[in-house]
């Protein structure tokens, strides 16, 4: 016997020690106990030391090499705890080969080439290739084992018998929003190349499609595959099983409900009856070749010459006819698919045709079924009873319907009269108030569920009542397939959506429909007779493929564009889709905005707004305030182009409103440019002239669209010959001395008051009217800029002024607006006419007279004013006043509220009164509004 040898490791029959002996695979299993145990050293043998000694040669030692047979270094494996061995180094492994392998391959996208070194690749993201009119007949993906700094050691290589065409997934579509899973031969051809350890994919038609973006997903997990069946193969009733990680286990179950075969064609039988039951009515089907048949029931006329296919066609017109909730379906060969639910009942005893099938999973939940007619229950009388235990408790159960029942039991109340759905209900009450630890539920056409664990136990006694389901099992999830089942496409996806529809309780796998199969992902196992085990792509190590994803997956984007850059506004406010004649810019090699573009398929849908990683040819320098300039750069390569530019400043979804343009035909060299808003007419006196930001600009989010041409565009949407389209998210801000909660509200103490009217009007006799400083010096209160523009101006007095007026007139007709942050305007007066800059102010005649005397000397008021004879003494004809603002800075000593402080208030107050009195109008709203100030 030669025996175990030297220093042995003797296996249990269920240790591993090879990866894949069977497939030739002798690579050390991970964890196996021969990693690391090799035998470094060894005295030399005695039969070559006798050998030696005569010669003068010395004894030498075995020593184990420090290259396996690979010519990898034999290296220490982590996970493995060093048993003893012998000799200097010990971390080696027995046998030829050495586990130095611990990182699975990488895949790595080679056609088209990833940031290849021509610059065809516009997205420089790894695994993201984009390119412009390019034509592509394959996609290659290689698998690289040992790729540093992951995996500084040289692979093993990838294990070819791992990659199969169920290991890839390609999908296709314009985004990401809408990718559809293509098929594997119908679609595309799979290859793999075991010699190069490359992936090939070929599309069928010769090149890839154009405008549309694909991914390749790769199997970084076991996944399972579960293959549709077809035709009659698809079977009520046929189930089959899928566990998560956690071994929770679901049953699903083929739900075709009741399919009917009509005998052949010699023995389709005059005066055979049928009937269906559809939970509210009987309808009794009578077949019929002589126009002689019960006048009560549902006329199938047949040809007896041609039975089987006049019959299949009657019969089917006749049951859509009846209304039973039922859509039949020929299957051909005289086989209709019914479908229906739990509530309907077909009885073929009376004829010769053949039911298969029933509505309904065969594992219902655990509960119980009342039996029923048309609708009605069936069998159930009074003083019937059923009991209920769980534990030492049993609770007995008595049917009632003239309220008295048996001492102890307790009452499940209903009448004659009541329908299932009554009776159900009655006993859901009964259960639910017995103390039993139950929830019972009425599922609907007479089924009550109970629900509990695996100890209860229902005994239906002399009721008609059955028991469904096992107590804690769970109910089998219905997968309703209808439709042609021949069509296996069709089938498949139903089975996916079941699946899908289980999240709740299969935690963590998702299902897939491509082509005739189910992809299973995060599933710990699947039983069924169409289930395929698919390992993910691993190395001969046995180590899974490396993710190139955050979320764990591996996945390649590739996307072919036909060369245009789209708008990034989100379609639907914006028009950014081609559909909607959405801004595009056909590609130019060297010429756009910032450091380069992308190749969009189509502009962005409803509430997708794309932040497009290469809109970076405009930086805003300064926020966007109410009434002020802003400055922003524009930076253009391959020069000089036209820049035309718009802001959706009432963010009412278009950039087509007066004013909106803030960039018009701009032509501009290569470089970075400072721009501002007031560039478009920095002389116009209205800021919105001017450019800058409108003081009835909406608060809060909106978009800016910049288009770079070599001739200009003729608007913000449509096509250009080359340049780019950069659209951005932008927030409009309310300038500092605006009351954002109440623009009419200027000391901010809560309420709209005279006092409000007279601080603007201090301020305006304190300082110069004007454009106020962006930056105030000191916060407010009070905010003397009602109206928004960054100027302070007789416009402001008025619109407090008219507002009170209204109020106290009782008008109503006042639009000044409470204007609350983000809200869209700041006072809109009834009266007033914007137009060349002039804004037309309605105020009272004596109110002007009194104002006008202390500015006009030091702005320039244009004051017209017209008034006729009083027909009551009520009427008052207001004036109507101009006024055009010099644009002069205020001071901003002004500014401080301790310097107005010093201003003469109540000279202001009697002089505005003493021209009041002086008027000679009789006592009104606007004597009330002066009488009342009090200090």
């Amino acid at each position: 016997s030669i025996g175990l040898g030297d220093f042995p490791l003797v296996l249990g029959d269920a240790e591993r020690l090879f990866v894949d002996p069977v497939a030739g695979n002798y690579y050390l299993a991970d964890g196996a106990r021969a990693i690391d145990s090799a035998i470094d050293s060894m005295q030399d043998r005695p039969a070559l030391v006798s050998v030696k000694t005569p010669l003068g040669l010395p004894a030498t030692p075995v020593l184990a090499p420090n290259t396996d047979l690979t010519g990898q270094l034999r290296v220490d494996d982590p996970r493995v705890e060093t048993p003893s061995g012998v000799g200097e180094r010990v971390f080696k492994d027995r046998g030829a080969l050495d586990r130095s392998d611990f990182v699975g391959p990488t895949g790595q996208l080679t056609t088209p080439r990833d940031n290849d070194g021509a610059g065809q690749d516009r997205n420089p993201n790894m695994n993201v290739v984009e390119l412009s009119s390019q034509v592509l007949n394959n996609f290659t993906i290689q698998l690289i084992d040992g790729i540093g700094p992951v995996d500084p050691n040289d692979g093993i290589g990838a294990a070819d018998n791992t990659v199969t065409r169920n290991s890839v997934v390609l999908y296709r579509g314009t985004n990401e929003d809408n990718l559809q899973p293509l098929v594997e031969g119908v679609d595309y051809r799979f290859h793999y190349d075991s010699t190069n350890n490359s992936i090939v994919l070929t599309p069928l038609s010769g090149i890839w499609q154009s405008d549309q973006l694909y991914r390749v997903e790769l199997a970084g997990e076991q996944r399972f595959v579960l293959v549709a069946p077809s035709g009659t193969q698809v079977r009520d009733g046929s189930t089959f099983s899928v566990a998560d990680q956690s071994g929770e286990t679901v049953t699903f179950e083929i739900e075709r409900g009741y399919t009917l075969t009509l005998p052949t064609a010699t023995s389709v039988t005059d005066q055979e009856t049928f009937t269906i039951d559809d939970g509210t009515k009987v309808v009794t089907f009578e077949f019929d070749s002589d126009s002689s048949y019960d006048t009560n029931n549902r006329q199938v006329v047949f040809d007896p010459l041609n039975p089987l296919s006049s019959a299949t066609t009657a019969l089917i017109n006749a049951i859509v006819s009846a209304n039973l909730g039922l859509t039949p379906t020929d299957l051909g060969s005289g086989v209709i698919h019914l479908g229906g639910t739990r509530l309907h009942n077909v009885d073929v005893t009376g004829s010769g045709l053949t039911l298969s099938g029933s509505p309904g999973v065969s594992q219902l939940p655990f509960g119980i079924q009342i039996p029923s007619v048309a609708g009605l229950p069936s069998g159930l009388q009074d003083q019937q009873t059923f009991s209920i235990t769980n534990g030492a408790l049993t609770v007995v159960f008595e049917l009632d319907t003239n309220g008295s029942v048996s001492s102890g039991h307790r009452q499940v109340r209903f009448f004659t009269t009541s329908t299932v759905d009554g009776v159900a209900n009655a006993i859901v009450n009964a259960i639910a108030g017995a103390g039993l630890a139950l929830s019972p539920v009425n599922l609907g056409g007479g089924l009550v569920g109970l629900g509990g664990n695996a100890g209860i136990l229902l005994d239906t006694g002399t009721t008609g009542l059955t028991q469904t389901g096992t107590a804690g099992v769970d109910a089998s999830v219905a997968v309703p397939i209808t439709g042609d089942v021949s069509n296996t496409n069709v089938v498949a996806q139903q089975m996916a959506a079941a699946i899908n529809s289980a999240s709740v309780l299969l935690s963590g796998v998702s299902a897939l429909a491509v082509g005739d199969q189910v992809l299973l992902d995060g599933a710990s196992a699947v039983s069924g007779s169409s289930a395929i085990s698919v390992p993910s792509i691993k190395d001969l190590a046995g180590n899974p493929l490396k993710s190139n994803q955050p979320d764990g997956s591996t996945t390649f984007d590739i996307f072919l564009g036909s060369g245009l850059d789209f708008g990034d506004a989100p379609d639907g406010p914006y028009d950014s889709k081609l559909a909607n004649n959405g801004p595009r810019h056909q590609i130019v090699d060297g010429f756009f905005l910032g450091s380069g573009v992308t190749v969009d398929v189509d502009g962005p849908g409803p509430d997708q707004a794309d932040s497009d990683r290469q809109d970076d040819g405009i930086v805003f320098m300064s926020n966007f305030v109410r009434g002020y300039n802003s400055q922003f750069t524009v930076s253009v390569a391959g020069g000089p182009g036209v820049v035309d530019a718009w802001i959706d400043f009432n963010q009412d979804g278009d950039f087509d409103d007066a004013g909106e343009q803030i960039l018009s035909g701009v032509t501009l060299a290569e470089g970075t440019h400072q721009l501002e808003l007031r560039n478009r007419n920095p002389l116009a006196s209205d800021i919105q002239d001017r450019g800058e930001v409108p003081g009835s600009a909406e608060l809060g989010t909106t978009y800016a669209r910049f288009r770079l041409s070599s001739n200009g565009v003729s608007g913000p949407n449509g096509a250009a010959a080359d340049g780019e389209v950069e659209d951005y998210q932008i927030d409009i801000f309310g300038n500092d001395y605006q009351n954002r909660s109440n623009a009419l509200d200027v000391n901010a103490d809560g309420f709209v008051s005279p006092i409000d009217a007279l601080l603007v009007i201090n301020f305006l006799n304190a300082s110069s009217a004007g454009q106020l400083p962006q930056n105030r010096p000191t916060p407010g209160p009070p905010f003397w800029d009602v109206n928004g523009d960054g100027q302070i101006s007789p416009i402001d007095v008025g619109q407090v002024i008219t507002y009170l007026n209204d109020v106290n007139n009782g008008s109503g007709e006042g639009d000044a607006t409470l204007l609350a942050e983000g809200e869209s305007t700041v006072s809109t007066l009834q009266a007033a006419d914007l137009s060349n800059g002039l804004a037309t102010l309605a105020m009272p005649q004596e109110i002007i007279a009194g104002m006008t005397q202390r500015w006009e000397a030091t702005n320039s008021v244009a004051v017209t004013g017209s008034s006729t004879s009083q027909q009551d003494e009520s009427d008052e004809t207001p004036a109507s006043v101009g006024i055009a603002s010099n644009g002069d800075q205020a001071n901003s000593a002004a500014l401080d509220p301790t310097a107005l402080a010093l201003a003469d208030l109540d000279d202001v107050l009697s002089e505005i009164a003493e021209d009041i009195e002086g008027s000679q109008v009789s006592r009104d709203a606007h004597d009330d509004f002066f009488a009342n100030i009090h200090f």
